[in-house]
């Protein structure tokens, strides 16, 4: 960012961010600001503060930076977290203890790696999957690289297909769920609203999911998934 942008336009992002932090109590927001770099004191002080921070490699000299923000009670499991990352690296899998006396080895990339999490009150090894190990097709990233993944599956004959498993009722249910799940809100505006009346209700905290379950006989859902994947999912070239 310092070689970059100039003394402006790092003011500007550093404004920015003073609004969101600013920002007057009610109003109906969802900000999720992250800041990638490669140093961890090569910020200013100002854009250097988080809530939590994840740290993917610690190179020898940020072992005294990180001493700096977390304290050194976590040098040694700062030093483990060293250990697995250039064991990672060399040989692709990393030895990870989980007991006193259990090892459990994982191949790096395929699809874990070892991440050192920090937030503001204790430090952790954490395991992380790839993207692609959670969604294969996630089209929000590859826009972000300025290329869509096209699919090999007729996306028409898949949605037919399944309508024709489930109803088409039940099948649009499960999409506009999906969708919702995952951030993409495609209800109409009356839902929306209703839902966002009913999030400001509950955050008084005089009410609760379970009570208004109740109120309208509504259960949890047990159930397995007896259908299998075929048609159009299992044709060997859907689409040339």
């Amino acid at each position: 960012m310092g070689a970059n942008a100039n003394k402006k336009q790092i003011e500007m992002v550093k404004q920015a961010s003073t609004e969101i932090r600013h920002l007057p109590g009610g109003q109906d927001v969802k900000i999720i600001a992250i800041m990638n770099y490669h140093y961890t004191l090569g910020l200013d002080k100002y854009l250097r503060q988080a809530d939590f921070r994840y740290f993917l490699t610690v190179g020898s000299s940020e072992k005294e930076n990180m001493e700096a923000i977390a304290g050194s009670r976590y040098n040694k499991l700062i030093e483990d977290f060293s250990r697995m990352r250039r064991q990672a690296v060399a040989n692709k899998y990393w030895v990870a203890k989980i007991s006193p006396k259990e090892f459990l080895t994982y191949k790096y990339r395929n699809p874990f790696i070892p991440v050192l999490f920090f937030n503001e009150g204790s430090m952790r090894v954490i395991v992380s999957p790839t993207r692609k190990w959670l969604d294969e097709m996630c089209t929000t990233c590859e826009e972000a690289k300025g290329e869509i993944l096209q699919s090999n599956v007729s996306i028409e004959e898949f949605a037919k297909q399944s309508e024709f498993k489930f109803g088409e009722r039940n099948w649009l249910a499960a999409i506009k769920l999906h969708l919702f799940t995952n951030g993409m809100t495609v209800y109409k505006n009356n839902v929306v609203q209703a839902l966002r009346y009913y999030e400001r209700a509950r955050a008084k905290k005089l009410i609760t999911s379970e009570q208004m379950a109740a109120h309208y006989g509504l259960e949890i859902t047990h159930t397995k998934l007896r259908k299998k994947l075929d048609g159009v999912l299992n044709e060997p070239n859907p689409i040339p």
